[in-house]
């Protein structure tokens, strides 16, 4: 077992100190979104019935859908930043971030124009026997208020992009939680005034406009010379921009048909109770994918900041945060496929067991996902968008295929069954693809993943799993993650007293 962690220093910005940033401020964030969550989410089903509930989740996934406008141009933007940063061309990253703010508006207007317009028919699709005590035409407003304040993030967030190029995703994620409180003290007052819909509509207006307010000001702190204003650009650099980032797209509509997709499918061939269940369980899977995910969050910026002056440096960073990325997966995910359904027994009490098994069948889904997402990070910092777009449209047809037989078949559980088949198809290809076409080829961790489904396994099967009280719950879950956090870094020749170290110093 190695003594420490690689430490890889950047002359420009891309050093321990920011990765360690990245990560530690993404971690407090999803922990306390997490927390938010868990304790407004019984609040919100005893005032308004998960049948309800069910319903403002499909037409969040509607929102979702349509949000795909982004046209991956925030992926986009943060690439190019970082690069013109690591080449020390403050202008072009002050244009980059301009020209894909105005490719994003340009992007989103007709994508509004459209919902706005079709909102009545969008919301019969979905809702065909329509939404209890409510008329069509109010779902379709409800619908078309959430469209536009998309529209509006979405543009802000092209911007505020520029924020990740630095590496300081930390002014996102500082943003999301002060907004926490804001939507939570909306949504608690709209429910005690039976706003019903429309209390988590407002509730998720003053979530965006308190976010994009603190952005604003990082982004003001961290780049005065950057405003927000058009930026012109002829048509082959408008192209490039549409084409690289559309490309980021594909690989990242994979996402949107793991839980979005799988909601309207369910919404329109289940219920809506059904809707909530799906939802409750991809929920908790979907915020241990993002704290997995903090350890590789640094990387697209990172290897495009430093891949072409200082390659070596940019390949011992992604081994490092390859290996810690696997450790922190193993533990999360694993514990969520452990004791999700027990969790969820003790949070809401009897009557959502099946968010339990949602929960266990989508984590197999995330955890392929995960295993190679170091690639699809390192072929968009390498520029190599068709790569991981190639993979992405794999799973994207595949899931789309396998989720609306198998619901139509056999209901709730086919979703998620359907995002394990098209992950599965998806993982393959790119590791296939990165294999032959990367400039350098760091292999994903497969041990660590099989040692947490090993380890889960039999938990799961001894009966281990099943507690019936918090305090047993929550020694059950320490036990578990220090069994399997201790493994996983031996196996993966990591010291965990090293990496404690080094997330505490704060300078290089």
């Amino acid at each position: 077992m190695t003594n420490d962690l690689p430490r890889p220093q950047g002359a420009t910005g891309t050093s321990r100190v920011t990765v360690t940033r990245a990560i530690s401020s993404g971690a407090v964030g999803a922990l306390l979104t997490l927390g938010f969550n868990l304790l407004l989410l019984p609040v919100v089903l005893r005032k308004l019935g998960p049948d309800l509930y069910g319903a403002w989740i499909a037409l969040s996934a509607l929102i979702a859908v349509a949000a795909l406008a982004d046209a991956g141009i925030r992926t986009e933007v943060a690439r190019r930043v970082a690069a013109a940063r690591g080449g020390g061309d403050e202008h072009g990253l002050v244009r980059s971030t301009n020209v894909g703010t105005t490719v994003m508006a340009l992007t989103v207007t007709p994508v509004v124009i459209l919902a706005v317009w079709g909102a009545p028919w969008l919301a019969a699709l979905v809702f065909p026997t329509g939404v209890p005590g409510y008329s069509d035409a109010q779902i379709a407003m409800v619908l078309r208020v959430m469209v536009v304040a998309m529209a509006a993030s979405l543009i802000l967030g092209a911007h505020f992009a520029a924020l990740k190029g630095l590496q300081r995703s930390d002014v996102e994620v500082a943003a999301q939680v002060l907004a926490l409180p804001a939507n939570a003290a909306v949504l608690l007052v709209g429910l005690l005034h039976g706003w019903g819909l429309w209390a988590l509509a407002f509730a998720q207006l003053a979530g965006i406009a308190v976010a994009a307010s603190v952005q604003a000001v990082g982004t003001r702190r961290l780049l005065p010379h950057l405003s927000f204003r058009p930026g012109l650009a002829g048509w082959p650099v408008v192209l490039s921009y549409l084409t690289l980032s559309t490309l980021a797209l594909v690989s990242q509509v994979g996402d949107v048909f793991d839980s979005q997709w799988d909601k309207l499918v369910i919404a329109r061939y289940v219920d809506s109770e059904a809707v909530t269940a799906f939802h409750v369980g991809t929920m908790l899977v979907l915020q241990a994918k993002a704290l997995a995910l903090l350890p590789l969050m640094p990387l697209l910026a990172g290897v495009a900041e430093l891949r072409v002056a200082r390659p070596r440096e940019a390949q011992e960073l992604q081994r490092s945060l390859v290996k810690v990325g696997a450790v922190a997966s193993a533990v999360v995910l694993g514990g969520v496929f452990v004791f999700a359904p027990a969790f969820i027994l003790l949070w809401l009490g009897p009557g959502y067991e099946e968010a339990g098994v949602v929960a266990r069948i989508f984590t197999v889904a995330v955890a392929l996902n995960l295993v190679v997402a170091p690639i699809a990070f390192q072929a968009f910092a390498e520029g190599a968008h068709r790569l991981a777009a190639v993979a992405a449209l794999t799973n994207i047809a595949v899931n789309a295929f396998a989720s609306l037989l198998l619901t139509v078949q056999v209901g709730l559980y086919g979703a998620a069954v359907g995002s394990v088949v098209g992950n599965m198809a998806g993982a393959g290809v790119l590791v296939a693809l990165g294999r032959r076409r990367l400039r350098a080829w760091v292999s994903p961790a497969i041990r660590t993943p099989v040692l947490a489904a090993g380890a889960g396994g039999a938990v799961v099967i001894s009966g281990v799993a099943d507690v019936r009280s918090w305090p047993w719950l929550l020694a059950s879950v320490l036990l578990f993650a220090l069994a399997v956090g201790v493994s996983a870094a031996r196996l993966e020749g990591i010291s965990l007293r090293a990496a404690a170290g080094a997330l505490r110093r704060r300078r290089p």
